[in-house]
């Protein structure tokens, strides 16, 4: 280990503990971020050990060239293919530039230096909800029609998609949901989500179509009387094989909005929700609310990038290219 740090930290799993100890403190950060971010040193210490050997202590110069290398990987048991997005390699470089910005600190409260090799990568540029792509409402009306609501897991898929549409919730916040989030006052259903982006916590009372069916799945999965069930248990359950009973995870949302949408993005309900409340009328502001954004001017661009493949002038460039019109 290197020497300046070794005089301060015993081992390499105390920075990390003092590191993420630091970031929630400071940041109010959630469970699932402190998970996030544990997982990721994780990932990347055991690609390190396993390209080299080595640890997050080595030389600089390796861990820049190691750095870019593992940031643009896939886990080896993905089931994607194909180079990793823009906004992923930053956000997984992101995680480790403050890692070794702690290290950075700590070094110098002990009059040493330790360096923050992830600023000497180079960060592709991302452009602001470049993929922002709604599903067509027509095509997702067929879509969900065609879902076999006889069986169990029809009737989860149909209520967390039915959900999902008409909240617009991230991913993290809808499999994250509990029956304690749940608030049922006749057939009227409101539910908590209480760990959104950025410590938020929002409320979204769903319209009596969409509860109806959300009843319909909560009674064939835990039974008549909802009231009885365990507070902690989650709302969306698994049934697969290996993890039955337990939460869904978001790569099990990947698979549900991949097969009944035909969309492996989940942010692909969130988009859809927000051109659909604009088409209804809602405001700008109102849809600001509803998204958690912290200023209108997110939500117009977000706004402005869903909506991006619309021309509103197209009618009148056909007309004066006579598209459409017989000799």
């Amino acid at each position: 280990m290197n020497q300046a740090l070794d005089a301060y930290h015993p081992t390499i799993d105390t920075m990390i503990d003092g590191w993420i100890a630091e970031k929630m403190e400071s940041k109010s950060h959630s469970q699932r971020t402190e998970h996030a971010y544990r997982t990721t040193m994780q990932s990347f210490r055991a690609f390190l050990h396993q390209a080299e050997g080595l640890d997050v202590d080595a030389d600089p110069r390796e861990i820049i060239r190691l750095a870019r290398e593992w940031a643009s990987s896939r886990a080896g048991q993905a089931k994607r293919a194909g180079p990793v997005s823009p906004a992923t390699y930053n956000q997984r470089l992101a995680i480790l530039s403050s890692f070794y910005s702690y290290l950075n600190e700590q070094a110098r409260l002990q009059s040493s230096t330790y360096p923050n090799p992830i600023e000497a990568i180079e960060k592709p540029k991302v452009q602001a909800y470049a993929e922002a792509a709604p599903l067509d409402a027509g095509e997702v009306f067929d879509r969900l029609l065609a879902i076999d609501r006889s069986t169990l897991v029809g009737k989860r898929d149909y209520a967390l998609l039915a959900i999902g549409l008409q909240t617009g919730r991230r991913a993290n916040e809808l499999v994250s949901l509990h029956m304690e989030h749940v608030k049922i006052a006749g057939q009227k259903i409101t539910l908590h989500f209480d760990h959104c982006k950025g410590g938020k916590k929002k409320r979204d009372t769903l319209d009596k179509d969409t509860a109806a069916v959300f009843l319909d799945y909560l009674h064939a999965a835990y039974g008549a009387d909802l009231y009885q069930v365990e507070r902690t248990a989650p709302v969306w359950k698994s049934f697969s094989r290996q993890n039955k009973g337990q939460g869904i995870s978001i790569h099990t949302l990947i698979d549900i909005c991949e097969k009944h949408l035909g969309s492996s993005k989940t942010h692909a309900l969130r988009h859809t929700f927000s051109v659909e409340m604009l088409e209804a009328g809602a405001p700008i502001t109102e849809l600001q609310d509803r998204l958690g954004h912290e200023n209108v001017a997110t939500t117009s661009l977000y706004a402005k990038r869903v909506r991006s493949a619309e021309n509103p002038y197209s009618t009148k460039l056909s007309a004066r290219f006579g598209i459409g019109k017989s000799k």
